[in-house]
């Protein structure tokens, strides 16, 4: 009965608007996070496969922009296949919050498992939305973490397809945020991404 209760009492992620949000996890913005990121040249599969999706409607619909993300997040993740897994539409219950999650990269498995690497909104070009959703994510996951005794980094992202911003939480529970970035420039995209997940990856190992 206990458990029926608290859960009641936790409020969905999608419930969060950004000054609730920003309240939620206690601070009043994130820090500017500045990384120096190096370009990743594309693979060939990969220019060929963003060059197929212009087939699709990737301006207006929301299920073609989801194709970008998952060609980008695809092609980053290729270093580290063995070790992590991309898992989408994922329930995530924390201590005062809850609800479903577009992208959760955890250890490889056969589910969703913890620690919780990172987790990613993909949103209707509602930027504040997203990162309202993204940050009490990325607080509930980062407390799951630490219950299981994983007081790591955890990472964010919020995109439409076309446009990326990040998010990081660090073990004092300090929150960054980056500049945008964009899918027009992918080397430059395929470059944070790598930082994210090497940096995921590096996680997994402490």
């Amino acid at each position: 009965m206990a458990t029926q209760e608290s859960t009641k009492r936790r409020k969905s992620f999608s419930e969060f608007d950004l000054l609730s949000a920003l309240k939620h996890v206690g601070i009043r913005e994130p820090l500017l996070w500045n990384l120096s990121v190096v370009p990743k040249e594309p693979s060939e599969f990969f220019r060929e496969r963003l060059n197929r999706l212009e087939a699709f409607d990737t301006a207006r619909s929301e299920g073609a922009k989801l194709l970008i993300v998952d060609a980008f997040f695809e092609e980053a993740m290729q270093p580290y296949k063995n070790k992590m897994r991309i898992f989408k539409e994922v329930t995530i219950h924390g201590e005062s919050s809850g609800g479903l999650v577009d992208y959760v990269v955890t250890q490889r498995g056969m589910v969703p498992d913890i620690p919780y690497l990172c987790v990613s909104e993909a949103k209707k070009d509602d930027f504040d939305k997203g990162t309202a959703q993204c940050l009490v994510e990325m607080k509930a996951i980062a407390g799951l973490n630490i219950k299981d005794g994983k007081n790591i980094d955890v990472y964010g992202v919020v995109t439409n397809g076309r446009q990326w911003q990040f998010y990081r939480r660090d073990t004092s529970d300090v929150f960054y945020e980056t500049t945008d970035f964009f899918a027009s420039d992918p080397p430059r995209l395929l470059g944070i991404l790598g930082i994210i997940f090497a940096a995921c990856a590096e996680n997994l190992d402490r």
